[in-house]
């Protein structure tokens, strides 16, 4: 299981908490209550054999959710679609759905914009294979890669974060962390 918690729901009075779960599915908690906000669910046709979550990040600016999987799929949601306290649970539709690889995704984390009014979302994919990657999300949900980082030498990358002074850390299996 991953957790990711909405840092700026957290600082407007709201405390939202996302987790990832093996059996390919996420919920959204509202902590302060707590109660459960959201539950993804599967169609019947996938419930079999769909691969587990192994991460999730959000991203308040734009209001955005990613979640990763062992089998190598990343999943984009747009959180403004996430029922109200007082509707009654809906389906969430992905807005962008990409692989770059069969290998799977360990961490993700959305860098922070740099101009208030971008229109795309930059997202840090970790992956078992030691290719991690940066990826632009546009508001219609195309994915492009924008940056590859190869350091890695084929052992797994398990964190991948954006520092303050926009360097890529990661660290993973061969136990070095590594500044891009």
């Amino acid at each position: 299981m991953a957790v990711d918690q909405d840092s700026a729901a957290s600082e407007a009075g709201a405390s939202v908490i996302y987790t990832a779960l093996q059996n390919g599915t996420f919920n959204v908690f509202d902590a302060r209550a707590p109660r459960l906000v959201y539950a993804s669910t599967l169609p019947a046709s996938a419930r079999k054999g769909f691969p587990s979550l192994l991460s999730i990040a959000s991203d308040p600016l734009s209001h955005s959710l990613a979640t990763g999987s062992a089998a190598g799929i990343v999943n984009v949601y747009d959180t403004r679609q996430l029922p109200s306290s007082s509707e009654s649970p809906s389906s969430l539709s992905t807005l962008s759905s990409f692989k770059q690889s069969d290998s799977s995704i360990d961490d993700l984390f959305f860098i922070p914009p740099t101009e208030p009014a971008s229109n795309n979302s930059k997202l840090l994919v970790a992956t078992g294979d030691g290719f991690p990657f940066q990826v632009s999300i546009s508001a219609e949900g195309k994915p492009t890669t924008v940056e590859e980082y190869a350091a890695h030498a084929d052992e797994g990358v398990r964190s991948i974060r954006f520092s303050s002074r926009g360097d890529v850390w990661t660290a993973g299996d061969d136990g070095l962390a590594r500044k891009y």
